[in-house]
């Protein structure tokens, strides 16, 4: 029973009912070619063939949920549109002719309005709105209550990393795949999975990259400028090889000469991980964090700042064994207030 209700529910999706119309079309198309006595190449089949390619190409992309499939799925509604009006001005309007005009009209708005992608399906369910408002108030007051872990690279040159070499530093660090999004607006956006995977590129502005293998979400975000809270006194520059310091700037910034970038870095990687809908980001010693962090490090990372401890620490050997130890948090002797 329950593997019938789940066929129902597949048959029964209206993506599907688009690609059994496309299906039908093209078998219809088929049987009309075999029992014409017309050559294959005569110019009076050059429609149905373009017919037949529309359709054939709607059913492969909705069964890979591509956007564009609507277009050539309405062109096929289109076309049996334009079929029914030259009967209509031929054969008059008969109830037959009405009644498919009708039938055809519906098909091209059913088509244009069908949801696609996992994003529009959800969109369609009258209830999920209210539900993605409540879920994004519960996870807006947990993401005050647990700040979600956050470690600054902070470099002496900007690191060009594209989606193709986050992907990889994420595959080394964790032993499988991970998926990469471009612009992740919110940590909210990452409950959704991505309906298709972008190609690795390259951009003049800073990206922000959605880096998730479920349920480990991590937003990296690129800036090829000095991280704005990873400052200190101009008079601690030359302690900071030996000393972490804290990378608060202070409430009164009357005399910005007197703060600089720390350890003089140029540019920034900032790793944090994500809340989702199904759990809270939890990472309060940075052993899962930390091993992202460590495939980045080279010798243009200057040292770390992290965010939710509020503590700089200069780039070094024992740095490097303490983040991939056990306990990151516990070997640096980090406050830290996800831990709270």
């Amino acid at each position: 029973m329950n593997f019938l209700k789940k066929l129902w529910d597949i048959v029964s999706s209206d993506r599907y009912w688009v690609i059994a119309c496309m299906l039908f079309v093209m078998g219809l198309l088929i049987i009309i070619r075999v029992n014409s006595p017309l050559p294959i190449g005569a110019p009076a089949w050059w429609p149905y063939y373009l017919a037949f390619a529309a359709a054939f190409a709607s059913a492969v992309g909705l069964l890979l949920r591509k956007e564009w499939s609507r277009y050539t799925s309405v062109l096929i509604g289109a076309m049996f549109a334009f079929v029914i009006a030259r009967k209509c001005y031929y054969q008059g309007f008969t109830p037959m002719n009405v009644t498919n005009a009708i039938i055809s009209v519906a098909t091209v708005y059913y088509f244009w309005r069908v949801p696609i992608t996992h994003l529009q399906e959800l969109l369609a369910d009258p209830g999920f709105v209210e539900a993605w408002r409540q879920k994004i108030e519960e996870l807006q007051q947990e993401f005050k209550n647990h700040p979600s872990p956050r470690i600054v690279l902070l470099l002496s040159e900007p690191l060009p990393l594209d989606a193709s070499q986050l992907a990889v530093a994420a595959q080394r660090a964790y032993g499988h795949a991970f998926e990469i999004i471009p612009g992740c607006p919110s940590p909210t956006a990452a409950g959704f999975l991505p309906n298709e995977h972008p190609e690795p590129f390259v951009t003049g502005e800073p990206p922000t990259l959605l880096c998730f293998s479920s349920p480990w979400y991590f937003l990296v975000s690129v800036a090829p400028e000095s991280y704005p809270f990873a400052y200190v006194p101009r008079d601690h520059m030359h302690g900071q090889s030996s000393e972490p310091s804290s990378g608060s700037l202070p409430d009164d910034q009357s005399d910005d000469d007197a703060w600089v970038p720390a350890f003089g870095h140029r540019a920034a990687i900032e790793i944090e991980l994500l809340p989702t809908f199904q759990q809270q980001a939890k990472d309060s010693n940075y052993a899962h964090t930390s091993k992202l962090v460590t495939e980045l490090l080279d010798d243009r990372c200057l040292g770390l700042y992290f965010v939710n401890a509020d503590k700089l620490l200069p780039n070094s050997p024992p740095l490097i064994a303490a983040l991939r130890s056990d306990n990151p948090a516990e070997a640096l002797q980090l406050v830290d207030e996800t831990a709270a």
